[in-house]
């Protein structure tokens, strides 16, 4: 078997403790502190919208007239600024997209066998390596959409067959169309491991998720900074499970040793650039 599930559990919970993981984790708490504020911002500035559209119709035509169906406050959103609806989706779709470079940035480091300190090429070439992966995410998710949509299983299928689109973009710098087909690659023969990895994955944030909820039902705003820690954890443990894995499997491939080397390819060749 290629792919040791105790071990990217392991190796994961081990990334995210040691120096470099703790960075990681601090610069995506900052970003999902920014990615919330900016969410619940859009999130209240599309209700101001939806409340002046329809106090704005004549009464007679459907609604017209009648109470704004929704309560105010009805969705908590204590961090929202009063941003402009058009502002707010414009900053959600560049915080999308810097989300891509720094989940890239992310598997580079995890990858790496430095853990002191982030090594530098883990920001090369990224405004290249960060559009290609912001393509990839959006075939793979209209796909799996699509696939869940249809029926559940299929879905689940592409989910686990593209697990490792990213990485595969990340460390070995191909294009959309081959990091899909490396993703598939990789996934073939591996595909119950990593559907049982998946939902260990799954589970655990599961679980990391029930103190903000708790905290929330005290205090919204309490609960989206307790929301804001969790998730930055549970994003650096799971880009850590996925990049030991995808070197697991890769280092099996290429070598049909179980063991995985930690430092990638990608650092080799950066090394003679």
């Amino acid at each position: 078997m290629s792919l040791d599930i105790g071990d990217a559990i392991s190796n994961g919970v081990d990334s995210v403790t040691d120096r470099n993981g703790l960075v990681l984790f601090g610069v995506f708490a900052a970003f999902g502190l920014v990615n919330t504020v900016v969410g619940q911002s859009l999130l209240t500035a599309y209700f101001e919208f939806l409340r002046g559209s329809f106090e704005s119709m004549p009464p007679g035509t459907g609604m017209g007239g009648s109470p704004f169906p929704f309560a105010p406050g009805s969705q908590p959103t204590p961090l929202a600024l009063p941003l402009p609806l058009s502002v707010s989706a414009l900053l959600v779709f560049v915080l999308a997209v810097l989300s891509e470079a720094l989940r890239i940035v992310g598997i580079r480091v995890v990858a790496s066998d430095e853990r002191e300190t982030i090594p530098a090429a883990a920001t090369e070439r990224l405004g290249r390596t960060t559009l290609t992966a912001v393509l990839a995410a959006i075939v793979v998710n209209v796909a799996v959409g699509i696939g869940t949509v249809a029926l559940l299983l299929p879905g689940l299928f592409l989910a686990v067959s593209f697990y490792f689109v990213r990485p595969a973009i990340a460390l070995e710098g191909v294009g959309v169309v081959d990091a899909l087909s490396r993703a598939w690659e990789l996934a073939s023969g591996n595909r119950v491991d990593l559907f049982l990895l998946l939902v260990l994955v799954w589970f655990v944030s599961l679980l990391a998720s029930i103190p903000s909820t708790v905290v929330t039902l005290v205090s919204p705003l309490a609960g989206s900074l307790v929301g804001v820690v969790v998730n930055a954890a549970v994003l650096v443990f799971g880009i850590a499970v996925a990049t030991d894995a995808f070197l697991q499997i890769r280092d099996a491939e290429e070598s049909g040793v179980g063991a995985v080397s930690a430092d990638s390819e990608f650092f080799e060749e950066s090394e003679d650039l």
